[in-house]
């Protein structure tokens, strides 16, 4: 503690005394009424003197030191202080914050108290007070508010357009506004940037002009999500207003939690030209690509075209320009090509498929998906297999079948044929055959098919191998031919 004597003539003498070495017969403490206060509010604190004499002890002022010296005058009180033996005694200070301390805190770091004596004062100066006062001094809270207006949900490739729309409620008018946008998410996949710039980052900041009481004003920034995720869009709104004789900064924050999801869904699946579901291509033989899309939200997507980049190694056919579909949850949109592969590949990836796409009625530009197709294998058949039989045949009567096997190889093929009737049919014709056929040249089988029963039945189908090459299944080699025939029943005549 310093130590100093005084009187009204002079300063006698002073002295310094380590308060380890005096009783303490004085305890002071310092306590804010909040923890923070508005930039536009009174702050008050509690000063509390504790004696532990056994006699009273008059002090003639008290002089408390802030972090922040601008604060220094406000904290000095002269006037008699009694303070009692085992009594408590209690200052209540209150100030005005100064309008650029906004979002600062603000510490009591010292104090000095004056302890009246019969000729002279002497000063007790107390430093690093337990517990340590302090406050924080926060912003005006805004009554001017802002608004987002967006499309939810957000669709993933998406470049939507979010409306922040800005109204003074304030009685006197705003200036030097300000408004931050920030994202806050676990992964780098959502971005915003302004109407027309191509650069994108996770935060955004505007200024706008001065705003008068009742009125309003909008801006706008572009928001992209890259994949399906979760994230915050936290956005801060700052203003200067006048009030009275001060001016104050004002703050207001909120954040939304928003989410995207894809904006539809794809099915893409391989079918020979019987619509029959394939893992393999063939070279003899053509494929189509049967892509369905379908919508996962409320929102109605406007599908403007569908175009295919497909691997040189197939041959396709030229998609016509220029598909117009309105997707919505309540139908599918279809497409699909044909392809045909010129040559025996390892599985190859077929390429992709780029939907050209926006929300119907928005105004922000369309947006390309790229969908990758599927990788297959690529097969040379040695031979090509048809079959030839009517299109419906009648209960217990003979239906007729020609079986059509092409060597399209360039070698003699040697084929082995097992045919059964199955629990449907009787047949009459070749049930065990091996041939050999030459290049480039043809092999035709008849049977004749009596069904047992009525309906549409499934066509019994002959297993075929080659000898040449038994690695290829027979499903494969077979995969061309008529899977079902419908059986009219048999009508008799009245006798």
């Amino acid at each position: 503690a310093v130590v100093s004597t005084q009187s009204t003539g002079g300063t006698f003498h002073d002295y310094s005394v380590e308060m380890t070495k005096l009783a303490s017969f004085l305890s002071v403490s310092a306590v804010f009424a909040a923890t923070t206060f508005q930039v536009d509010e009174k702050i008050s604190f509690t000063l509390t003197l504790i004696s532990t004499a056994t006699l009273p002890f008059t002090f003639a002022g008290v002089d408390i030191h802030f972090d922040n010296k601008n604060y220094n005058p406000l904290g000095v009180r002269e006037e008699e202080i009694i303070v009692q033996p085992g009594q408590e005694s209690r200052l209540v200070f209150q100030m005005d914050p100064c309008s650029g301390d906004a979002s600062t805190l603000l510490k009591i770091t010292s104090l000095r108290v004056y302890l009246r004596g019969s000729a002279n004062n002497i000063v007790l100066q107390y430093g690093d007070l337990f517990p340590t006062a302090k406050c924080k001094i926060t912003p005006r809270i805004a009554l001017a508010s802002t608004k987002l207006h967006y499309q939810a949900p957000f669709l993933v490739g998406e470049f939507q357009q979010v409306t922040v729309h800005l109204s003074n409620f304030e009685k006197d008018r705003i200036s030097n506004i300000r408004v931050l946008v920030n994202i806050k998410s676990s992964t780098n996949d959502v971005e915003i940037s302004r109407p027309g710039d191509s650069v994108f980052a996770d935060k955004l900041e505007f200024n706008l002009d001065c705003l008068d009481p009742t009125q309003s004003t909008e801006t706008s920034f572009v928001l992209r999500c890259s994949t399906v995720v979760s994230f915050d869009l936290l956005y801060v709104l700052s203003y200067s207003i006048v009030s009275g004789q001060k001016a104050y900064q004002c703050e207001a924050r909120d954040s939304i939690s928003l989410s995207s999801v894809a904006p539809f869904s794809s099915s893409i699946s391989l079918m020979s030209s019987r619509c029959d579901t394939i893992e393999t291509l063939l070279t003899c033989d053509r494929c189509l690509i049967f892509t369905e899309f379908s919508a996962l939200h409320d929102s109605c997507i406007e599908i403007k075209d569908i175009k295919y980049d497909i691997d040189s190694e197939l041959i396709y056919d030229e998609s016509p320009v220029g598909k117009g579909y309105n997707l919505t949850k309540h139908n599918i949109v279809t497409d699909c090509i044909a392809i045909q592969p010129k040559s025996a590949k390892p599985p190859i990836s077929i390429g992709t498929l780029s939907v050209l796409w926006k929300r119907h009625g928005s105004v922000q530009c369309f947006t390309t998906t790229v969908i990758d197709l599927p990788t297959v294998p690529v097969r040379a058949m040695p031979v090509y297999l048809t079959n030839t039989l009517p299109s419906s045949g009648t209960l217990f009567s003979p239906v007729s079948v020609q079986l059509c096997i092409v060597n399209i190889s360039n070698y003699v093929q040697e084929i082995d044929i097992l045919a059964e009737p199955g629990d449907m049919f009787m047949f009459a014709g070749h049930k065990h055959l091996r041939c050999k056929i030459l290049p480039n040249d043809k092999e035709y089988l008849q049977y004749q098919l009596v069904p047992l029963k009525s309906g549409l039945l499934a066509i019994p189908q002959p297993a075929i191998k080659l000898l040449r090459h038994p690695e290829i299944e027979s499903n494969v080699l077979t995969n061309k031919l008529t899977k079902q025939i419908y059986v009219k029943p048999k009508v008799f005549a009245g006798s």
